[in-house]
């Protein structure tokens, strides 16, 4: 979708992170993301059933910070 989802999709690959990737349009992402992320569309996104504290992060760089 984005050379951001591209990097990030290399890294959860290179090292091991098992991931599915959901296009934007879902209704997951319109009824538990949106709401979270405050009506802010962006991609890459983790949805927030990933993290237990219900976040939402959102953009390649900050990804894969938090995933550092």
């Amino acid at each position: 979708m984005s050379l951001y989802t591209g990097s990030l999709r290399s890294y959860l690959i290179k090292n091991c992170i098992p991931y599915v990737e959901e296009p934007h349009a879902t209704p997951n992402y319109h009824n538990v993301v949106l709401p979270k992320a405050v009506g802010r569309r962006g991609i890459p996104t983790i949805p927030t059933t990933e993290f237990p504290d219900g976040r939402v992060v959102r953009d390649g760089g900050a990804i894969l910070d938090y995933l550092e």
